[in-house]
């Protein structure tokens, strides 16, 4: 929900000094990956370098517009800057651990739910962009819809890569972590860009872990979300339903920004998430053009998987018990209208009738789905017994109350 109380919050956002952040990583980014690339650090230099001749102009032109755009909706949108998000649904979990096959499931429950696109979140930050973009989308809606059916040809090949690890579209409901894009924040943005130091700053896990970086981050992606609520408003309450799988080694943060949220933490065994996430991570590096002489990314990838399990179970406990839900990810596939009606029960949420009508069939089809995606603890020299005492897991709330 949102309403119009000024929020001030644990830290403030500071439109300068965000921007100031975003340029010292902007030229850190480019810095670090140039010295990499010219000391032969990459596995296929040349294939690297021609990646990165086509990246950089792009990334930095798509930075630049986006911060052009938000310091537009500084002056125009002012309003925006006194909506309160309340009562948010947050999804979060270790990487690997279904947090958005549920992110996805919940977006269709209800019409007061709103959560936002990938091409939203990469594209339209600002309400400007948002606004534009939307305009444009209504045009071709009239036209017949060729914009849409180029870009849905267009998607096919370029996410076709990432079809077994993370199957859907950009049209579909994501993380919104993306939304700190223009700070050089995305804490997934160290698999494209291994070389970049100063994205340890966000990275729970790391050494150079910066509690006010990530506080300057989190003050940034409310302001974000606040934009969010402003353009989609309705008469109507609006409840925001949030995944952030990269967010759960940030759970030491994130409850002073929504005190009051609702919390839904996904849950899977390490022998499983860890593996599955260096697998996800070496498909996208060959995307990238990223491999290392080095396996220091996959170890930094070991360290932070270690990091959002030990966060979360340090800090789920001391929410209050109506305010939060463990999931086990094994619940979600063999028992998911008992997890769907618990979440309503705790968080007094309503379903849309043609919803509750269909999660019977959506239990049926998630008890016989079987990912093609395929990985195993020896292909990583990953001690099975190590990685349970390094990642405590949180006990599943349905199976307690039960």
């Amino acid at each position: 929900m949102i309403s119009d109380k000024t929020c001030l919050g644990p830290s403030p956002f500071k439109f300068w000094q965000a921007a100031g952040t975003a340029l010292g990583n902007a030229l850190g980014l480019v810095s670090s990956e140039t010295v990499a690339l010219c000391r032969g650090s990459y596995q296929r230099t040349l294939y690297r370098a021609g990646w990165l001749l086509l990246a950089f102009p792009l990334l930095l032109l798509w930075q630049l517009g986006n911060w052009i755009c938000l310091l537009l909706d500084e002056l125009l949108f002012s309003s925006a800057r006194k909506l309160r998000i309340e009562k948010p649904i947050l999804i979060l979990g270790p990487p690997r651990s279904g947090t958005t096959f549920l992110h996805r499931i919940l977006a269709d429950a209800s019409v007061d739910f709103q959560s936002a696109p990938a091409w939203e979140l990469l594209l339209a930050p600002s309400i400007l962009q948002k606004q534009m973009l939307f305009r444009i989308l209504a045009l071709d809606r009239g036209c017949g819809s060729p914009l849409k059916k180029l870009f849905c040809r267009l998607e096919k090949g370029i996410l076709k890569r990432f079809a077994d690890t993370h199957p859907g579209s950009l049209r579909d409901p994501e993380e919104d972590y993306f939304y700190l894009s223009p700070m050089f924040a995305c804490t997934g943005w160290m698999i494209a860009f291994p070389a970049w130091k100063r994205i340890r700053q966000y990275l729970p896990g790391c050494k150079e872990m910066s509690d006010a970086k990530r506080k300057q981050a989190l003050a940034f992606y409310y302001r974000c979300l606040q934009k969010q609520m402003y353009v989609q408003r309705k008469p109507r309450p609006q409840i925001l339903l949030s995944k952030n799988a990269s967010f759960s080694a940030w759970m030491d943060l994130l409850p002073a920004y929504f005190p009051d949220a609702r919390w839904v933490i996904c849950t899977r065994s390490p022998l499983e998430t860890v593996p599955s996430m260096l697998s996800t991570a070496e498909q996208a590096q060959q995307g990238f053009f990223s491999e290392t002489q080095d396996e220091e990314l996959l170890q930094r990838l070991r360290l932070n998987m270690q990091a959002h399990y030990r966060v979360l179970a340090q800090c789920v406990p001391a929410l209050p018990p109506d305010q939060v839900v463990v999931i086990q990810q094994s619940e979600l596939k063999q028992r998911l209208p008992e997890v769907l009606e618990l979440l309503a029960s705790i968080f007094d949420l309503n379903y849309d009738a043609e919803f509750q009508a269909r999660i019977p069939a959506l239990g049926e089809r998630s008890s016989v789905h079987r990912s093609p995606h395929r990985y195993a603890l020896s292909d990583y020299g990953l001690d099975g017994i190590k990685l349970i005492a390094d990642c405590p897991e949180l006990p599943s709330t349905l199976t307690t109350t039960v």
